[in-house]
């Protein structure tokens, strides 16, 4: 029987019908069992591929954007990235990206993934909330959260262990003689953000050091944002700490940009920490000193796992944190005495 015989009769392209014999991705599982069950009926069942090499799944990657400049083509979320692609040819998946956007109907958009033939979800919640998270766990697919603790919502997650990293930079910054630590704070609240914020306030009870209100300075978080707030608070205030962590690392670069143009030399004057080690980070002058995320590492290990809960299936909700470094460049100092 020829296959474009085949393909009329049952509705659908010779191409697909070459897909479900070579076990390729773009088939649903009842299309698939269709063209098979048609091949026995005409003695070409011997056509249909061995259990023992099933058909390669789909895992779906699905980048939630909610119209900040977080998630962005960065070298943090490309190298995200490369650790996902990489690990899902490694685990036998076919990896498919989709943007979605908040600006949508979540719950529309999370409901037509489930349409799809997909193994599984890998869902990169930066910028995301309990409640939209909550819409994909009610696909019932597998699915692992990633850069998001969402433990409350009773999904797999993997996540950044920000408040332990952030309380490393006071510590680092209390045990060099600062004081006067102050933190430069993204605008946007996200659980990242949120759970840093909590770090460094943590740190400064636990060694009995005051936040005053001019300690914390709200910042757009990208560079160009951040530089035109810390201009205008330099103008106000002046230089009101001897040490400054910060967000992430976009915050950092812009803040240095102001300060060079106020002549307060890092680190002379002030000892700065950043958070994410970007590229850049190394090339400032000075180079800053940073929390490295692991980030290749931290795809890698989101792919495992949503790997290993498709085929194991397990009942209770998985979280792996992913720990970071302290990178010291030369950027903090100790402060100059009164």
């Amino acid at each position: 029987m020829k296959m474009k015989d085949l393909a009329k009769r049952l509705g659908v392209s010779p191409a697909t019908i070459s897909l479900a014999l070579h076990g390729r991705p773009g088939v649903s599982g009842a299309t698939r069992e269709r063209i098979f069950d048609a091949l026995r009926e005409n003695g070409c069942g011997h056509l249909i591929p061995s259990e023992s090499a099933p058909p390669v799944q789909n895992m779906r990657l699905v980048l939630y954007k909610n119209g900040s400049e977080i998630i962005t083509d960065t070298p943090f979320f490309l190298q995200l990235m490369e650790g996902i692609d990489q690990k899902a040819k490694q685990e036998g998946f076919n990896l498919m990206v989709t943007y979605l956007h908040a600006s949508e109907d979540t719950a529309a958009q999370a409901a037509a993934l489930a349409e799809n033939d997909c193994a599984g979800i890998l869902l990169l919640a930066t910028e995301m909330t309990g409640a939209e998270v909550a819409r994909f766990k009610d696909l019932g697919l597998p699915l692992v959260v990633l850069d998001g603790n969402f433990e409350d919502v009773g999904v797999n997650c993997v996540a950044i262990g920000n408040s332990n990293s952030v309380r490393c930079s006071v510590e680092h910054l209390v045990s060099i003689g600062h004081r006067k630590i102050g933190y430069l704070k993204s605008d946007k609240v996200i659980r990242n953000f949120l759970e840093r914020f909590e770090g460094y306030s943590f740190s400064m009870r636990h060694y009995g050091l005051e936040i005053p209100e001019d300690a914390v300075i709200p910042c757009p978080p990208s560079a160009e944002g951040a530089y035109a707030v810390m201009k205008d608070f330099l103008l106000q205030n002046g230089l009101t700490c001897t040490a400054f962590l910060a967000d992430n690392d976009n915050i950092l670069f812009g803040a240095m940009k102001a300060l060079k143009e106020y002549h307060i030399a890092v680190p002379e004057r002030v000892s700065v920490i950043g958070f994410d080690d970007m590229p850049l980070a190394e090339l400032f002058d000075p180079p800053l000193t940073t929390l490295r995320v692991p980030k290749r590492r931290m795809g890698q290990t989101a792919v495992s796992l949503l790997a290993a809960i498709i085929r194991e299936k397990p009942e209770t909700p998985l979280r792996i944190t992913v720990g970071t470094d302290l990178i010291l460049r030369r950027s903090t100092a100790c402060p100059i005495p009164e």
